[in-house]
C-alpha cells in the first residue's frame, strides 16, 4: 500500500461480487465499509489522484455505528472549504472536494443552470439535490462556455441569486433535512482531521474572511493574491450596499400598507 493509499479499482474489483443471502455479518461489515472507503475517494473526499483513498478513513469506519454518529457533512464542507481557498489563492489549480455538492448549490441559486428536461416529483423520501439526478438540456448553452460563464458571473445582479431555493420544496423533502433548524445558521468550526474552517452561515462572515485574505495578501503570505482578495473585497462591499437598498426599499414598502 505505497503512501498509505488504496487503489478505488482495487476496491470496486474485491467488493462488487454479489454476496449470498446468507453471509456472515462480518463479511456483510467488510464489503459495507469498502463501499464507504469507495465513496470517500471518489465522492466525499477526493484528493489530486483521482483513483486512490488514504487510509487514515479506516479507522472512522471500523466500527459502523459509531461511524453513522460522526459528523460528515461538516467534514465534507470543511475539506471542499479549504480546497477552494487554496484554488482561489493560486495556490493549486486543480479543485478537490465534494464538487457534485458544489455544483448542485449552484444550481439551486444562481441564474446559470440547465434545463430540466424531467421534473421530479420528490416524495419525502429523497434530498432536494436529486432532482437534478434527471436528463438535462444544454442545448441553449453557448460555444464559447468558458468565457460566457465568466463574463456571466462578473455582471450577476443581486436579483439573479436565488436566496432561499429550499422554501418551496420544505414539505416535500424527508424529515433528515429539515430536522434541528436551529444548527442552520449556528457559527460553529467544520472539521476533517487537521483542516478547521468555520462555517459560514451570514454575509458579515463572508466578509471577515475576504477581509482576513486581504490582509494575508498585503502581508506578504499570498503575495500573488493581493489582486484577487482586492476584487473580492470590492465585489463585497457591492453586495452589502445592493443588500442594504434592497432592505430600504423593502422597509419603506411596508410604511406605505395599512395594516
Amino acid at each position: 500500500m505505497p503512501g498509505g493509499n488504496i487503489k478505488l479499482k482495487w476496491l470496486k474489483d474485491t467488493f462488487s461480487v454479489l454476496l449470498p443471502f446468507d453471509a456472515p455479518p462480518i463479511l456483510i461489515e467488510q464489503h459495507a465499509r469498502a463501499y464507504i472507503m469507495h465513496m470517500i475517494g471518489s465522492i466525499l473526499f477526493p484528493d489530486s489522484s483521482k483513483d486512490k483513498v488514504h487510509a487514515r478513513w479506516l479507522p472512522l469506519i471500523g466500527d459502523l455505528d459509531t461511524c453513522g454518529a460522526l459528523s460528515w457533512g461538516s467534514a465534507v464542507l470543511a475539506y471542499l472549504y479549504r480546497e477552494m481557498s487554496k484554488v482561489a489563492f493560486m495556490k493549486n489549480s486543480d479543485l478537490k472536494g465534494c464538487l457534485s455538492l458544489l455544483q448542485v448549490w449552484a444550481w439551486e441559486r444562481l441564474h446559470l443552470k440547465p434545463r430540466l428536461c424531467v421534473n421530479l416529483q420528490l416524495d419525502g423520501q429523497i434530498p432536494l439535490g436529486c432532482r437534478w439526478n434527471v436528463q438535462k438540456c444544454f442545448d441553449e448553452t453557448p460555444a464559447r462556455q468558458l468565457d460566457f460563464y465568466r463574463n456571466e458571473l462578473d455582471r450577476m445582479k443581486i436579483f439573479q441569486m436565488e436566496w432561499e431555493p429550499y422554501t418551496p420544496f420544505l414539505d416535500h423533502l424527508p424529515p433528515i433535512c429539515t430536522e434541528y433548524p436551529v444548527i442552520w445558521r449556528a457559527r460553529v468550526p467544520l472539521i476533517c482531521f487537521e483542516i478547521v474552517e468555520m462555517h459560514v452561515s451570514t454575509i458579515d462572515d463572508v466578509q471577515t474572511i475576504v477581509n482576513r485574505g486581504l490582509e494575508l495578501a498585503r502581508a506578504g503570505t499570498y503575495p500573488e493574491a493581493q489582486n484577487h482578495a482586492s476584487i473580492y473585497q470590492s465585489k463585497m462591499q457591492r453586495l452589502h450596499q445592493a443588500l442594504h437598498r434592497t432592505h430600504e426599499d423593502l422597509h419603506d414598502g411596508l410604511e406605505g400598507i395599512n395594516i
